[in-house]
């Protein structure tokens, strides 16, 4: 899910993020999250909001969500940065770290689905380019709402609810993030490479000992000795290297299992770069990164929502019962692009979402790895500012400031919110 504007470093020590501290502190609040309902500090506000419905989805279904990241390894690290388009005051920069993921839904106590899976897990955090340009940039009070600048609320606190902000509140952010499953870390391999083999000696060596006590060699003095000393080293040799053999082939069926996996997500490669190359003609500051966390955020925001028409960004059918018992939903990394047009003054823009859903079925949850055609418009003179959120937005009308992720129309005057004005809505969601 990366831009094709990417600067690769050349240097494993230069991968070394200065972010790690952020990163780490995002993984470990995602996981407190699942536990107490408190949405991490550092994710966007658009992470904020999404999580913040799945948890009243989990309520909905009783049902109790754990999720941790253990990180194994070498610390996180910076893959490059993703440029946020000529025009952004922003930088967008892809960290990861190899990890074990522990997954589980619980309910009155009975487990209904858990998994432990080793993934490699990526966040995209974003972050300002410079301070002193910030004043020139409008951006919506994390508190209130209310159209601001972030110069503004560094300096002088928001000028309508007065709240106080350090840079930290604002930026750096984590604008989204994923798992996806691969083989152990090496660092796993390595040891479980020499475990296995040793355990396998082991085993070997009591064989050896055994038949030899069986076929009485001991009794032979000497000679009975030096022959079950070599049955215990030939077992144990030949059982090391049967162990190794079995965990190597056992390495080599997951890396073609997950291959597997992976090949309904064929048709998004390329698809950033096509991406990227039509919709630049439009907007110079288009972000592919932006805009794929944009998608991942708008679809959890609506099949979590209670009632869809009500957002001011969902302008499609009702969606009905089709993700009704949805209760999680993980970003795989991979977004496809299939089409583009042009129709009555609006960009749209039909795109491929693989994700892994999981639903509610009464006495268990099911894991379905599925592919969502969405289609998202945009005015065709449109340029999107990195900084503006769903979750408030300014009335064109009156001026207000209201959250429209929860109402399309202004409390204020009544008037209906064209988010189009400002950012991408969706016109469709089918599986």
């Amino acid at each position: 899910m990366s831009d094709s504007k990417v600067e690769m470093t050349p240097t494993l020590e230069s991968w070394r993020s200065p972010k790690e501290n952020i990163y780490d502190r995002f993984a470990d609040e995602l996981g407190k999250w699942s536990m107490d309902g408190n949405e991490p500090f550092d994710g966007s506000q658009d992470v904020r909001f999404y999580l913040e419905l799945e948890e009243k989805r989990l309520k909905e279904h009783n049902i109790e969500m754990s999720y941790s990241l253990e990180g194994t390894g070498a610390p996180p690290m910076q893959t490059g940065r993703v440029l946020g388009g000529v025009l952004t005051p922003y930088n967008s920069n892809v960290h990861y770290r190899s990890a074990v993921e522990s997954l589980s839904f619980t309910r009155d106590g009975e487990t209904l689905y858990k998994h432990q899976k080793d993934v490699v897990f990526y966040e995209t955090i974003l972050d300002a380019k410079n301070e002193d340009d910030l004043d020139k940039h409008p951006y919506a009070c994390p508190n209130c709402g209310s159209a601001t600048t972030i110069g503004e609320l560094l300096r002088n606190a928001c000028p309508y609810c007065n709240t106080q902000f350090l840079m930290s509140d604002l930026y750096p952010k984590v604008m989204s993030y994923y798992a996806i499953e691969t083989v152990p870390a090496p660092e796993k391999i390595k040891e479980k490479s020499r475990k296995y083999p040793l355990i396998g000696a082991v085993i070997g060596a009591v064989a050896g000992l055994y038949s030899s006590i069986v076929s009485d060699y001991l009794t032979l003095g000497i000679p009975g000795i030096l022959l079950t000393l070599f049955y215990m080293l030939l077992c144990g040799g030949i059982f090391a290297f049967v162990m190794y053999m079995l965990y190597s082939i056992s390495l080599l069926g997951k890396a073609f299992k997950l291959a597997g996996k992976s090949l309904p997500m064929l048709p998004a490669l390329g698809s950033n770069k096509k991406l990227n190359d039509k919709l630049t003609v439009y907007d110079p500051s288009f972000s592919v990164e932006y805009f794929s966390s944009k998608a991942i955020s708008l679809f959890r925001g609506i099949v979590f929502s209670k009632d869809p028409k009500e957002l001011s960004f969902y302008e499609g059918r009702q969606i009905g019962d089709d993700f009704s018992d949805l209760i999680h939903c993980a970003y795989k990394g991979g977004v496809g692009f299939s089409a583009i047009q042009e129709k009555e003054g609006m960009i749209h823009v039909a795109l491929d979402l693989y994700l892994t859903d999981y639903y509610d079925r009464g006495n268990r949850v099911k894991a379905a790895e599925e592919k969502i055609r969405m289609v998202m418009r945009h005015k065709k003179d449109f340029r999107v500012s990195d900084s503006f959120s769903i979750t408030a937005v300014e009335c064109k009308g009156c001026g207000g400031s209201f959250k429209a992720t929860y109402q399309k129309h202004c409390p204020y005057c009544g008037r209906e919110y064209d988010v189009a004005i400002d950012d991408w809505e969706v016109v469709s969601i089918q599986k």
